[in-house]
């Protein structure tokens, strides 16, 4: 059809002429946003740490993904933002961590940032996981564990002081609880 083919829509009929010419429907049902997303910055401080990772949770329950998406994020961004707070600002009162969560259809992404000093975490070395627990370094795992239970891990520099960690995960609606068990 060509637009010199189109008729006009009478006013109150069930569409409306879009600034493009096209036809959209009134009653059409609303589309879901491709994509949302959610910001929250606080002190880099150890009492904070709750909030921060109950706004990503947070993020995932709204996105609709799965348990077990909710138990790897809270895990990787309860990590992340330890190991910012301990190791990266040492203690600093003045820094801050900004957590964004962002779904899509099929994935939610958690970007951190902070000021504290550039750290790589692909530079920490491998945890002994091989040896018996009474032989190896008590931690020491909480980079391990991010890498294991995320689909995506990335670190980017934010110039000479900064530091963005990007989080992926794949995720599926949420399951229906087993029966007995909702």
């Amino acid at each position: 059809m060509h637009d010199e083919d189109r008729l006009p829509i009478p006013p109150g009929a069930h569409g409306a002429a879009r600034p493009d010419g096209r036809c959209a429907r009134r009653d059409a049902p609303a589309r879901r946003p491709m994509s949302t997303s959610r910001r929250i910055v606080r002190p880099a401080r150890i009492e904070h740490l709750p909030e921060l990772v109950e706004f990503a949770a947070q993020g995932v329950r709204e996105s609709g993904a799965d348990a077990q998406a909710l138990h790897d994020i809270r895990l990787a961004v309860s990590e992340v933002c330890a190991n910012i707070v301990e190791h990266g600002y040492a203690g600093e009162p003045r820094g801050s961590i900004a957590i964004e969560t962002t779904a899509t259809a099929g994935r939610l992404v958690v970007r951190i940032e902070d000021d504290a000093p550039v750290f790589d975490p692909a530079v920490v070395p491998l945890p002994d996981t091989e040896s018996d627990a009474e032989h190896r370094q008590p931690g020491h795992l909480g980079w391990h564990l991010v890498y294991r239970v995320m689909d995506e891990v990335r670190h980017e520099p934010r110039g000479d002081r900064g530091n963005v960690v990007i989080l992926a995960k794949r995720i599926g609606p949420a399951s229906a609880p087993a029966p007995g068990t909702g």
